[in-house]
């Protein structure tokens, strides 16, 4: 990735965190809903107010954005996100998942990880905020953890240890 090109046109509908006071539109959240609903990158804004917002934060998102829109034209698209570590990658991945479990619980996911751990905490994360998120809830209401999925444990079988997110 690159460093942003310094011409583009500020006046996109995006959530800026450096123009717009999140926590105003935290409150007349109705009219941003919609915006979170369609651009990732507003969604993790929202989701996430006291992430740090750079170039690297933007276009990773961007990156998901135009992965999603390949896969929902039935291209079968590959992404590899790469960044020393402590860049919020894992945080990116997650804030995905649940971006796409609620455009459309339809679509099969996985997380996979090199570490146990990662993926457990991962899976209650998105879990946690699925059930219990203010902000997830105004943006998806609809999307709900299905009943019968529990948080991961090493004890855990296969058919009950991940969430799934409950088709509308």
């Amino acid at each position: 990735m690159s460093a942003p090109d310094e011409t583009a046109d500020s006046s996109s509908a995006v959530l800026d965190p450096e123009v717009i006071d999140t926590e105003r539109v935290r409150e007349e959240s109705a009219g941003w809903r919609g915006l979170a609903q369609k651009d990732f990158y507003t969604y993790r804004i929202m989701m996430n107010p006291g992430m740090l917002c750079n170039w690297w934060t933007k276009q990773v998102s961007e990156h998901f954005q135009k992965f999603y829109e390949a896969l929902e034209r039935g291209e079968r698209p590959k992404m590899a996100l790469m960044a020393p570590p402590q860049h919020g990658k894992s945080k990116a991945v997650n804030d995905f998942t649940g971006w796409v479990a609620g455009k459309n619980p339809n679509i099969k996911q996985i997380f996979a990880s090199y570490s146990e751990e990662l993926g457990a905490r991962a899976n209650v994360e998105l879990q946690r905020a699925i059930r219990d998120s203010e902000t997830y809830h105004g943006i998806w209401p609809e999307t709900k953890v299905a009943p019968e999925a529990k948080p991961y444990s090493p004890n855990s079988s296969p058919k009950n240890c991940c969430w799934s997110a409950r088709p509308r």
